[in-house]
């Protein structure tokens, strides 16, 4: 037998070390031991948190851990499988020039405080761009909080494709959010859209994000989000009894600019999207890449949206309709809400309906009476009653046959 070896040939399984040996707890579980005991999970899921270390080898091998020693292990364990977090922002030199050769027409800025501290990166990607210019010009933009232990914040502006889909347009990482990031992602997004649109923005009221909207694009309408005022309304003010309720209307009337949230007064076209629950969807898509290293967490999402656009390109294939799916359930609906109303033809574009109550559409300029269509910028239920009953509008004729 080569020697280093060795043969068990009898095996005693009682324990003769008394009950002080009895424990649940193990000085070999060190967090370096439990992080190469949950590498493989950390691979194939991200997000792991601490928590499910502990449950994990409590269930698995009868080990109590405390949370720090999970914590440490879920630390050490997404080093040796991602790389280290700090030697991350090292690389993003050797990243930046790999994408710009592989990307000649995407855009990447990178800004240090010095030679060796990170500030800030932006990342554009040309696919995107020259998708969004099939899209509505309308932009949800909203930043959160990256999952590391040294912080950072992600911007990001989104909007929505035919389908009514999510579509990422272009991130940045930043140290913080304030004024200067905010101002400095508006002027990297202006730089990299070149789009001759009027683009209208939805977002919360974070206030150096309305400044910099402002300055950077002053002739672009600015919503804000009505989820974000809602809930601020009930967080601050709702406790309030109904003698005090007018006087909340009062202020609120006063405090905020009707042009920003009402729709009688804004002066662009929001299609009718009232919230920025559109850029809050794409944080929660990337929830498990924002614990990456800052290399990986970019690398990451560019897969995702590449796969994103690779599935909807495979599924559209299977269109058989002339318009995306969702608009031509929305028209469906609209044909079951009007299929019992009649019209009155006074030209070749202008159309009474006769409902409850009647209602002037005129096709030419695109308006109803009723006002939805100008708000929306998607035919009403009148409009679309006179486009199917009365050909099309101009005599073209069965556009909706």
């Amino acid at each position: 037998m080569p020697s280093g070896y060795f043969i068990i040939k009898q095996f005693v399984g009682e324990h003769t070390c008394g009950d002080a040996s009895l424990s649940y707890s193990s000085s070999h579980s060190t967090s370096s031991f439990v992080g190469r005991l949950v590498s493989e999970d950390m691979r194939s899921d991200e997000s792991k948190r601490p928590v499910e270390i502990m449950k994990d080898m409590k269930k698995d091998y009868g080990v109590e851990i405390t949370y720090r020693r999970a914590w440490m292990a879920v630390k050490k364990a997404r080093a040796h499988v991602y790389g280290d977090y700090m030697e991350s922002f090292k690389e993003l030199s050797w990243f930046v020039g790999a994408f710009r050769a592989s990307n000649p027409d995407s855009m990447c800025v990178l800004e240090r405080h010095d030679s060796e501290h990170f500030k800030r990166m932006f990342l554009g990607f040309a696919a995107c761009k020259y998708g969004f210019t099939f899209c509505r010009p309308i932009l949800f933009v909203d930043g959160t909080f990256l999952k590391s232990t040294h912080n950072g914040c992600l911007l990001s502006a989104c909007a929505k494709d035919g389908n009514q889909g999510l579509y990422p347009l272009c991130l940045a990482v930043i140290d913080s959010e304030n004024y200067e990031n905010w101002y400095w992602f508006m002027e990297q997004l202006n730089d990299f859209l070149e789009d001759g649109r009027v683009l209208v923005f939805v977002s919360d009221r974070h206030d150096g994000l309305l400044q910099a909207v402002k300055q950077i694009f002053p002739s672009s309408p600015h919503s804000h989000c009505l989820v974000h005022l809602k809930e601020n309304l009930k967080k601050r003010f709702g406790g309030l009894d109904n003698s005090k309720k007018k006087y909340l209307v009062n202020l609120f009337n006063d405090t905020l600019d009707n042009e920003h949230w009402c729709h009688a007064y804004f002066p662009g076209k929001r299609y009718g999207e009232l919230s920025s629950n559109l850029v809050e969807c794409f944080n929660n898509w990337i929830k498990k890449e924002r614990s990456l290293p800052i290399t990986l967490l970019f690398d990451k999402i560019r897969l995702k949206i590449m796969e994103q656009m690779s599935a909807r390109r495979s599924a559209s294939m299977k269109w058989k309709g002339v318009i995306c799916p969702i608009m031509e359930k929305k028209f469906k609906g609209l044909f079951n809400v009007s299929k019992t109303w009649a019209i009155s033809r006074s030209s070749d574009d202008l159309y009474e309906v006769w409902c409850d109550p009647s209602v002037s559409v005129n096709i030419a300029s695109r308006s109803c009476s009723c006002g939805e269509w100008q708000i929306n910028s998607f035919p009403c239920a009148h409009a679309f009653c006179a486009l199917k009953r009365g050909g099309g509008g101009g005599g073209g004729g069965g556009e909706f046959e």
